[in-house]
């Protein structure tokens, strides 16, 4: 009868902090879910080497300035089995001079990543820069 009692007296206070509870629980699963994602993604190999490739071309720190960084916010996905998998992402990178986003398709095959598409494109204008080198006649 007694916490029957207590819960009368104190509902106003004790369910909205209940609920603020609840909220901050959900919200903090989510942003430490998306930090452990962003984290695994940029730590697997195809982001690394697709970023060195980025900033090791000389058009791109021509355009965007060095150090080039990679940003948060990845977009699409990382699949990887043993010796195949596909990547198919982009990732805002930026440097002193402007921002751009880096388009990165490639297939694992027999353990090595083969490039379809990488390229960056420029924030606020029209240049994209192909990072796949062209094969030699």
């Amino acid at each position: 009868m007694r916490d029957r009692d207590w819960l009368k007296e104190n509902w106003r206070w004790f369910l909205p902090t209940l609920g603020g509870a609840l909220l901050i629980v959900i919200v903090s699963s989510v942003v430490i879910g998306f930090i452990y994602v962003a984290g695994v993604v940029k730590t697997s190999p195809i982001y690394q080497q697709s970023l060195k490739k980025a900033r090791g071309n000389p058009a791109v720190m021509q355009k965007l300035g060095k150090p080039v960084k990679g940003g948060l916010f990845i977009d699409g996905r990382i699949s990887v089995s043993h010796l195949s998998g596909e990547a198919d992402f982009t990732v805002p990178i930026s440097g002193p001079q402007a921002e751009g986003t880096l388009r990165v398709q490639a297939q694992k095959i027999d353990g090595e990543w083969v490039y379809s598409l990488l390229e960056v494109y420029v924030s606020g204008s029209s240049d994209v820069i192909n990072l796949i080198p062209l094969p030699r006649h």
